[in-house]
């Protein structure tokens, strides 16, 4: 003998799964209040550049330009494996020398070039560790070679970790 099955029965069953599932997510939502809070993270290393000059720079092929950087760790921990970055887009870096000198190493900084555009690395190979409280004075000297086609140079500086490196 075959049983029918009843609809009502199945109709309260899917109510009542439902109801207990409304139940739960009004309990779920109840215990799990939420606060939102807007957390502006900043980079722990900031680069400030000061020297005799103005912006937008200009400057004769054969000319110096002196810049002082004050680079500084702010964050409450160390910041290892870093460097400071000085990328001049569009450009294949021949005719311009970088001098650095920060008091514990001077000396001239390579260029490297990567998909049409120079990078000037200043720190180790590998990077370097800026510990709490790190703040460096820096002076670096740019010069324009002579035959340096004349035309607007942007520079980006900033810094990055070694990993990220372009070349």
């Amino acid at each position: 003998m075959k049983r029918k099955f009843n609809k009502k029965i199945l109709a309260f069953v899917f109510v009542g799964i439902f109801a207990v599932a409304l139940a739960t997510a009004g309990v779920v939502t109840y215990l799990s209040n939420t606060a939102e809070v807007a957390v502006d993270v900043r980079s722990p290393m900031s680069i400030s550049l000061e020297g005799d000059f103005e912006l937008p720079l200009e400057l004769y092929g054969g000319d110096s330009v002196v810049i002082t950087s004050t680079t500084v760790n702010h964050a409450s921990v160390p910041v290892e494996n870093v460097l400071v970055e000085v990328k001049v887009p569009d450009f294949d870096g021949v005719g311009i020398t970088y001098h650095h000198d920060d008091g514990t190493w001077a000396g001239d900084i390579p260029v490297c070039t990567f998909g049409g555009d120079a990078y000037y690395y200043i720190g180790p190979s590998g990077g370097f560790t800026a510990p709490i409280g790190y703040e460096v004075n820096a002076t670096s000297t740019i010069t324009a070679d002579v035959a340096l086609e004349p035309r607007v140079y942007d520079a980006e500086i900033k810094i990055i970790t070694e990993a990220s490196k372009a070349c």
